[in-house]
């Protein structure tokens, strides 16, 4: 069990510029990386994804993504991330799924708790194959009736 702690560690990063071809999970939770310090963009010193979309590329072998706590109002373009699992977006600002979220085959768990979801399109939701827990706790009440028309999945309320 030791070693298995010792590699999940060596595995993670924390920020963009620790992220390597062995990395398979990264935690921008709350993270100063996706906050803006280009002084030739708009938004320095705010929430900027474009960091986040420069370093896609080099996120290849990631397969747990956690996000949690930015005030991400906008989905980053996830979808390149083909080995992900785990995706957690909970508590940030988004309103909604966007249909290319059912290009990410291998997803498993997606955690989208208190944001500001209204609305779920089941048929996004049930193109995932390998979706099974989808947690939208403090969301819209109206985001917790239309689960149950989720197809195979476990679904936090």
């Amino acid at each position: 069990r030791m070693v298995d702690a010792r590699v999940r560690s060596l595995c993670t990063a924390r920020s963009i510029r620790h992220v390597n071809s062995s990395t398979r999970v990264l935690d921008l939770s709350n993270s100063p990386d996706l906050i803006c310090d280009n002084l030739m963009c708009a938004k320095v010193g705010e929430l900027c994804l474009c960091r986040f979309a420069i370093a896609l590329p080099k996120l290849h072998n990631i397969t747990d993504l956690r996000l949690r706590a930015n005030g991400i109002d906008r989905w980053p373009e996830l979808w390149r991330l083909e080995k992900l699992q785990r995706l957690d977006l909970s508590d940030n600002r988004i309103h909604d799924l966007p249909p290319e979220l059912s290009r990410l085959r291998a997803l498993e768990e997606l955690n989208l708790s208190r944001n500001l979801l209204s609305h779920i399109p089941i048929n996004t939701l049930n193109a995932i194959p390998h979706l099974r827990v989808v947690d939208v706790r403090g969301n819209e009440a109206a985001v917790s009736q239309r689960l149950s028309e989720l197809l195979n999945m476990a679904v936090l309320t």
